[in-house]
Order: structure tokens, then C-alpha cells, then sequence
């Protein structure tokens, strides 16, 4: 063998490199499952707040028709307050109570106070159960109704607010 041929002779010996399969995108790195799962956390999350938001729609509609009443009325006129802010609550309890909407038709004067002191949280009960026997009474002067107004319309925000609505009674 002469020095020439010799790196021929080597060069005959190499090979092709082996190159490894190609790796495929499953299984994922523990990163993107990471990812993956903070994102549907977050979709979930913003699920839940779209759907809380979805099913208060009445409620804020019924707050800005009692801020509305609010603002229309006089306060030499309280007796239409009173109707408007009992008009806006039995509507917004026709709307957010289906099965029950024949009884609370049928509610007017003591039943519908007694009805609305029922459903409040045991806070309002306590806080309101002496005012809504006043409202109540047909007999109730007019200085009287001005001079509750105000509880009344902190009631009637209240109670949107925060009550549950109860199933009909038969």
C-alpha cells in the first residue's frame, strides 16, 4: 500500500451519517400540558363570570328602573313612588320566577309585603319587619310615607340585591 491510496482507502470505509427518526409533536412536552391546562382554567373562568353576569341581567335592569322611579318622582309625591318601586319589584319578580307568576299576581297590600319580608335575607327581615307593617296599612298618612320613604327605597334596592327567589306556595 503506497501513502496515496491510503486515504482513498479510508475514504471507502465512511459511511453515510445515521441520522435518528424524526421526533413527532406527540407526546407533548410537560410545559404545553401546563399551558394547555391554565388555558381551559381560564376559559372556565371567564365561563363563570360571563354566566353570573348572564343571570343578574335582571337584576340590574330592575336597579336602574328603581334608581329611574326614584329620580322621576316628586317628593311631594310619595304615593306614586311607592306604586312605581312595587310596580318595578312584582316586575321583576314575573321575570325572574316563571312558575310562579300567578301567585305573585294575587299579591297585593299585606300579602305582598308579607311576601317580599318573606323572601329577604334574615338581615332585611329584621332590619325592615317593622316598616313593612307601616307600608302595608291603607290607613298610613301621607307625612308618615314621606318620612319612610327613603327606608323604603333602601329596601327595595336591597332586596333585588340580595334575595332569593322562593318557589310558589300553593
Amino acid at each position: 500500500m503506497t501513502n496515496a491510496s491510503a486515504p482513498a482507502e479510508f475514504l471507502n470505509q465512511l459511511h453515510d451519517i445515521a441520522t435518528p427518526a424524526p421526533t413527532g409533536i406527540w407526546p407533548l412536552a410537560p410545559g404545553y400540558y401546563l399551558l394547555a391546562g391554565l388555558a381551559v382554567l381560564f376559559a372556565l373562568c371567564v365561563a363563570a363570570v360571563l354566566y353570573r353576569r348572564w343571570q343578574r341581567r335582571y337584576q340590574r335592569l330592575a336597579l336602574n328602573a328603581l334608581q329611574q322611579a326614584v329620580e322621576r318622582a316628586s317628593p311631594q309625591d310619595s304615593a306614586t313612588l311607592y306604586a312605581d318601586l312595587n310596580r318595578v319589584l312584582k316586575r321583576y319578580l314575573f321575570t325572574v320566577s316563571a312558575p310562579s307568576r300567578s301567585y305573585i299576581a294575587s299579591l297585593s297590600g299585606e300579602r305582598w309585603y308579607a311576601y317580599l319580608l318573606e323572601s329577604a335575607t334574615p338581615a332585611e327581615k329584621q332590619k325592615y319587619e317593622a316598616l313593612t307593617y307601616c307600608w302595608a296599612k291603607e290607613s298610613l298618612g301621607a307625612a308618615a310615607q314621606v318620612d319612610h320613604l327613603n327606608d323604603f327605597i333602601e329596601f327595595a334596592q336591597s332586596w333585588v340585591r340580595h334575595t332569593k327567589i322562593r318557589e310558589e306556595r300553593k
